[in-house]
């Protein structure tokens, strides 16, 4: 009886399930981060062979995000709030506006609806979770492949947005969707995700093979600081006000 006893154990032991009911306790590693007041994070996507985009940003306690987006060779600074963006120019701080007109002002506009639809990391990793089947978890860090479904969902939501002209672009169509997400968590936080999805997407009648890995890592929480140029914060103030 011991024996069998014995057996049982190992055998789940290296199942790689290192608890009964791992989902519950990866909610509550998400949910702490979500708590938190502020946060640092960095974020790295890459399609197929090419370069990875890496966009790093802060959460401050005031409600304000400190956000650097990679723009060709460079990178730009977008203080956002209340889906409000400033921009950092050679020539101060300026409003983004999403009815800038002409040419010239392509990037306000831009960046203006990227402020409008923002959503902080924390809440899209916690959207991810809920869409996770079953899951592996070994010394923190858990794995899961997910549906078709879920993925399809996933590529359908992110292929989404405004066109050039600015209107709503044709929902994709997505088939063949796969994708699998691997979580780390460190001190009962959740500190590392990395999703990965493949398939075909299909926009205006056009097929296109999708193979995208994103990587988001969160630090410094709730010890994050950093510097608010006053000049940014009165635009974005004067802007919520209007």
């Amino acid at each position: 009886m011991k024996k069998e006893l014995l057996i049982a154990t190992l055998a789940a032991g290296l199942t790689g399930f290192a608890q009964a009911e791992p989902a519950p306790d990866l909610a509550a590693a998400a949910k702490k981060l979500s708590a938190a007041k502020n946060y640092t994070w960095t974020s790295s996507s890459s399609f197929g062979d090419r370069e990875p985009r890496v966009t790093s940003g802060k959460v401050g306690s005031g409600g304000h995000t400190l956000i650097n987006y990679p723009i060709r060779d460079s990178s730009i600074e977008v203080l956002i709030r209340n889906g409000k963006a400033a921009i950092k120019t050679d020539d101060g701080w300026q409003v983004a506006d999403a009815e800038a007109e002409g040419d010239e002002n392509r990037r306000l506009r831009y960046l203006a609806r990227i402020a409008e639809r923002y959503e902080a990391p924390t809440v899209r990793v916690t959207e991810l979770i809920a869409k996770i089947g079953e899951l592996k978890v070994e010394e923190g860090r858990y794995s899961a492949t997910l549906s078709e479904e879920a993925a399809k969902e996933i590529m359908s939501f992110r292929g989404r947005g405004r066109g050039p002209d600015g209107g709503q672009r044709e929902a994709p169509q997505i088939s063949g969707a796969s994708g699998s997400v691997k979580i780390l968590v460190k001190d009962g936080v959740l500190t590392k995700y990395e999703l990965t999805l493949n398939g075909k997407m299909t926009i205006n009648n056009q097929e296109r093979d999708i193979s995208r890995t994103s990587t988001v890592e969160f630090k410094d929480v709730g010890s994050t600081e950093f510097e608010i140029a006053e000049e940014a914060a009165g635009l974005l103030s004067k802007s919520s006000d209007s």
